[in-house]
């Protein structure tokens, strides 16, 4: 599956609900893929929502799409949200069971980082408190030239 079309395709479908999702795409030739967009969509299926969840209201969460050194898929997701020390990410974001939210189930963060790096990547937490956070998707991927979007 083309995986710019992928996440492009979810990007158009959030804001068609009139979710704040920007996608800027820095892929302009070659076209990565990806075996599996189902696990993927998944993925961010959680991570934006909790994304567009912490932004304050009037602001857009970005979704950067880029192609890391040797060709894998990077896929930043950020808002500008309050934030999370390091100390939470450390201890407690990927702690099954545990959730700062009212009706969580404390599975989200810890399901979506297994499910990256079972998919051969690597998730990473980037943030500040006061100033947002980043979550970077980095995935092994394939190089389509040919590929079109659909």
């Amino acid at each position: 599956i083309d995986a710019v079309s992928l996440v492009s395709a979810f990007v158009e479908e959030k804001q068609g609900l009139g979710l704040p999702i920007v996608l800027r795409n820095a892929i302009a030739t070659a076209r990565p893929t990806i075996a599996d967009d189902r696990t993927l969509l998944n993925v961010l299926e959680h991570v934006a929502a909790n994304a567009v969840e912490a932004a304050p209201p009037s602001t857009d969460v970005l979704i950067e799409l880029t192609l890391q050194a040797g060709g894998a898929l990077r896929i930043a997701v950020s808002d500008k949200g309050p934030g999370m020390s390091q100390e939470f990410i450390n201890e407690s974001l990927f702690r099954p069971f545990r959730t700062t939210k009212q009706l969580g189930f404390g599975m989200g963060a810890y399901q979506a980082r297994e499910t990256v790096r079972k998919l051969g990547g690597e998730f990473e937490v980037q943030s500040k408190l006061g100033s947002g956070t980043s979550v970077i998707i980095s995935l092994p991927c394939r190089m389509n030239p040919g590929a079109r979007a659909i």
